[in-house]
């Protein structure tokens, strides 16, 4: 139950300064404001009473997604007459334009986007409870949260698709409260309440009118207004402290110390000026030099008491693989790169390249800079991978060179083995194959040439992480 806090304004008497032993009017010990007597002692602030605000804030923001969620269930908004979140497919790819979709009471403001498809399937496109769009092949999962779109999909494009798209109507969700019993308020129970003009009554199951808190108003306006007039002789004084506090720290400064500001208000404590005046030191800074090319970008520093800004670039912020400005080798010894001028953080790199550092380059068994060669003396090889062939769709593949022997293998889809086939030309010069695991992998060329051309065979099966090599 919500507890309300009537607050009250703080009345100092005037008339009736408060004294300390020497006759000399006391004064506020935080904010230097002379102190009276109290007519009225003001509300104070505390945590519980600032909490009590805050947790009826979140309680009408719970109440709001519970309605929504009650009323309106999972659905997409529509805007200025239009249903956003409108879903098209081409080719094995996906879009949808903006739109807002509430999922289990929750609103989300959803951007446009689009997804590839999955090839030969069905699938749902969905707003998920975290906001996301996206897709299953679950019809209760893509129900969980906001459905959009259905669509099947062949190995190429769209078979046929959806609007799955729901939204709920501001008619549907007044018939819905009109339907709500709401009761008698009371000091236990929300509900409806009576109003009244009255300013002196006792009763608790009634709501005070405007008039009625004019009425009080009126009354209470002479303190109020002795209020402000304090106040103001408060505040003025409040004001000509902080001139002076502002004065010190200037020549604080101006001496070449530091006043620390700690609450960022531009107006220091005393304690702030107390400890500033220590730092004080006499030609602090007389004997030192600051560069301004030796001092990073973003940062300054007091030269003689001049202020100067860095000028040095901060390469690292810059790049993290910074390209260098030359690059020179010691054969049989080490790589040197030269690094353009700047702050380096030690943790990112200056590079050179180096196109020629490839296994191929480099002879088997020889590891040069971290890359193991595999480059065998007096036979051609190469190798490489493909990530994916698709179903019946072929791939050529440059060897550089016409093999002698050529193998290729690769995952096919569904097996968690490796299908594989070779070819290889004997001494005769006959060209033989053969394969191993099926031949869901095919190789279309059948006579050795310097472009083979292999194929994932299977009408339904694609085949991925394809490996080839080749033998001269």
């Amino acid at each position: 139950m919500y507890n309300k806090q009537v607050w009250k304004d703080e009345i100092p008497d005037l008339a009736r300064p408060i004294l300390d032993g020497s006759g000399k009017q006391k004064t506020d010990p935080q904010t230097g404001r002379p102190l009276f007597e109290l007519v009225q002692e003001g509300t104070r602030i505390t945590s519980t009473r600032l909490n009590t605000m805050e947790g009826g804030i979140e309680a009408a923001h719970t109440l709001v997604e519970q309605l929504a969620k009650e009323l309106g269930g999972n659905f997409v908004a529509v805007i200025n007459g239009v249903m956003g979140l409108q879903c098209s497919a081409q080719g094995l790819t996906v879009t949808w334009t903006a739109g807002v979709a509430y999922v289990g009471g929750r609103r989300f403001e959803v951007s446009a986007g689009n997804m590839p498809l999955n090839p030969t399937q069905g699938q749902y496109l969905y707003v998920d409870t975290d906001g996301i769009v996206k897709k299953t092949t679950s019809q209760a999962t893509a129900k969980a949260g906001v459905l959009l779109f259905y669509v099947a999909t062949d190995s190429s494009g769209v078979i046929s698709s959806t609007d799955q798209r729901v939204n709920i109507s501001l008619e549907e969700i007044l018939m819905k409260l009109e339907n709500i019993d709401v009761p008698e308020a009371s000091l236990t129970e929300k509900g409806i309440v009576q109003l009244s003009n009255a300013t002196n009554g006792t009763r608790e199951n009634v709501a005070a009118t405007e008039k009625a808190v004019k009425d009080a108003y009126d009354r209470g306006s002479a303190g109020i207004n002795a209020a402000a007039a304090a106040q103001a002789r408060a505040d003025a004084a409040f004001t000509q402290a902080n001139d002076g506090k502002g004065k010190v720290r200037t020549a604080i400064i101006g001496e070449k110390g530091t006043v620390e500001d700690a609450d960022g208000d531009g107006i220091p404590t005393f304690d702030e000026l107390a400890a500033g005046v220590k730092t004080i030191l006499p030609n602090a800074t007389a004997d030192a030099v600051l560069d301004p090319n030796m001092l990073v970008v973003g940062y300054s520093g007091y030269d003689d008491g001049v202020k100067k800004a860095g000028q040095m670039p901060n390469r690292s912020a810059e790049n993290h693989h910074m390209p260098g400005l030359e690059a020179t080798v010691w054969a049989g010894d080490r790589f040197f790169i030269k690094p353009p001028r700047g702050f380096f953080d030690g943790e990112s790199w200056v590079t050179a390249p180096v196109p020629w550092l490839v296994p191929n380059n480099i002879r088997a068994g020889v590891n040069a800079s971290g890359v193991d060669g595999t480059l065998q003396e007096g036979v051609k090889y190469a190798t490489g991978t493909i990530g994916i062939i698709y179903a019946q769709n072929s791939q050529p593949i440059d060897c550089g060179f016409v093999p002698k022997v050529f193998v290729v293998s690769g995952l096919v889809q569904g097996f968690d083995s490796r299908a594989s086939t070779y070819i290889y030309q004997t001494a005769d010069g006959i060209d033989r194959t053969d394969a191993y695991g099926g031949t869901y992998i095919y190789i279309v060329t059948r006579t050795m040439q310097q472009v083979m051309t292999v194929r994932a065979n299977n009408a339904d099966r694609y085949v991925q992480n394809v490996i080839w090599q080749a033998w001269g």
